[in-house]
């Protein structure tokens, strides 16, 4: 599978939050909220080592201000065999937008993916380690890829989005308005 990973936004490149600003309301609190909100694109191959550990995508944690010891949230996707990787700022973000949305989308985030949210910190190599119980959800062993979702990425097993996302599933859809 070939990739290209697309370098972070200009407003983004080189963007660093300090480390005084991380904490909830210290200062710079509202600086670090807006680069936790960086979009983040582009896919990168990685592997899941023995260890459970996957490798956040050096242009993301630039964009992110991610150093050592930086908190992420993983979750489990609601729909998709795959998990979700926030920001903390992103995270509290996406729960105050799904409370406000319909009851029962609410309730099923409030339970799968609020249920199985696990913080982890980025190691001084710029890996998080993925808990057992999402990596077996996931099907996450071996080659695997980290995603830019815009505000949040997604960890997915190779294998796993092959049968999902292969091109064989959009073969129907009318790209027509996408092809000018």
């Amino acid at each position: 599978m070939a990739t290209e990973p697309r370098p972070p936004s200009p407003a983004a490149a080189g963007a660093q939050a300090p480390e005084s600003s991380r904490a909830p309301g210290g200062p710079g609190a509202a600086a670090a909220e807006a680069l936790a909100l960086t979009p983040v694109e582009g896919q990168h191959d990685h592997t899941v080592d023995d260890k459970g550990r996957v490798s956040i995508p050096a242009d993301f944690r630039q964009a992110l201000g991610l150093d050592e010891g930086a908190e992420l949230v993983v979750t489990r996707h609601l729909k998709e065999r795959c998990l979700r990787v926030f920001t903390p700022a992103g995270w509290e973000a996406f729960k105050a937008r799904a409370a406000q949305g319909d009851r029962s989308l609410n309730a099923a985030v409030q339970r799968v993916m609020v249920g199985s949210a696990r913080r982890v910190k980025v190691d001084r190599l710029g890996r998080v380690q993925v808990p057992q119980v999402l990596r077996q959800f996931a099907a996450l062993e071996g080659k695997c890829f980290v995603m830019g979702q815009g505000r949040f990425m997604e960890l997915w097993d190779t294998n796993q989005w092959d049968l999902t996302h292969g091109p064989e599933q959009y073969a129907e859809l009318d790209l027509s308005d996408l092809d000018a």
